[in-house]
């Protein structure tokens, strides 16, 4: 093996740069962390998204007539606590939903959790992989005094979420 068979060449290519900030994904998951998700997509070229595996949680949203597929997410940078509107995506399926990034105040429950209710789809995903998009925030978490008026809320959401899509 002669020195010159070893050769390479290198090309030097300057960062990417958006509104003056080199794009990196230390940025990009801050820019997550703090919820500027319109930053981060334009930054991606594409949606903030989470993949993760559906898990067994303890069946709160159905019980409430909002079932929901708890995500155990694949080492993902999630945005703040709170309720997105979002797509899913699912064995090539779009799927419209609402997700819930956060403990159950109303239910007394500090586990932060990462849920989403699939609007119009029945089904089981337990141990299914799927990709949420999150679109835009609806609103913070908040404590509820009672089920009734959390499910008052959630229908909010899930109307809000519908003029969206």
């Amino acid at each position: 093996n002669s020195p010159a068979a070893r050769a390479f060449s290198l090309s030097v290519i300057p960062p990417m740069k958006f509104k003056g900030h080199i794009i990196s994904s230390t940025t990009i998951r801050r820019y997550i962390e703090a919820g500027e998700l319109k930053k981060a997509a334009q930054m991606l070229g594409r949606p903030v998204s989470v993949n993760g595996t559906v898990v067994h949680g303890s069946s709160r949203g159905r019980s409430l007539g909002f079932p929901t597929a708890n995500l155990n997410p694949h080492h993902e940078t999630l945005p703040p606590d709170g309720v997105y509107a979002a797509w899913g995506e699912w064995k090539g399926r779009k799927l419209k939903g609402v997700i819930h990034i956060g403990h159950r105040p109303t239910f007394r429950e500090s586990t932060r959790t990462l849920e989403v209710h699939f609007l119009n789809f029945n089904g089981n995903l337990y141990n299914q992989n799927i990709e949420l998009q999150f679109l835009r925030n609806l609103r913070s978490i908040k404590k509820f005094r009672s089920p009734t008026e959390l499910s008052r809320a959630i229908r909010q959401d899930i109307d809000r979420a519908k003029r969206l899509f």
